[in-house]
């Protein structure tokens, strides 16, 4: 891996931290942290599995559809239906408008 990154055998002798230098790496995991960042893998190290198509089971859109559509009800049902419960025995009280003679607006309506 060094070789890779273009060091010289001198030039990892001389970047062996001193026993002061606590926040130095050892060279062995500096190097492997510089190789990481520049080509993307350290050497040695097994790629991650990868599913094979004939392992994954055929999606049904109509499933998911159903299960999105679901869960959407059910979280606009407890976002509707978080806030604080009525008070018993009050019911509903229709507001009545200050003067007898007033207009009635688009606002009086209830609907």
């Amino acid at each position: 891996m060094a070789k890779a990154l273009g060091f010289h055998p001198e030039a990892l002798v001389r970047a062996r931290p001193d026993p002061k230098q606590k926040w130095k790496l050892p060279v062995k995991y500096w190097i492997q942290e510089l190789h990481f960042k520049r080509f993307g893998k350290v050497l040695g190290e097994e790629p991650p599995p990868v599913a094979s198509p004939e392992a994954t089971e055929p999606v049904d859109i109509e499933t998911l559809a159903e299960d999105f559509w679901e869960q959407q009800f059910w979280e606009d049902y407890r976002a509707r239906n978080s806030g604080e419960a009525p008070k018993k025995g009050k019911g509903f009280q229709p507001t009545q408008p200050t003067t007898a003679n007033a207009p009635v607006t688009d606002l009086d309506v209830p609907f």
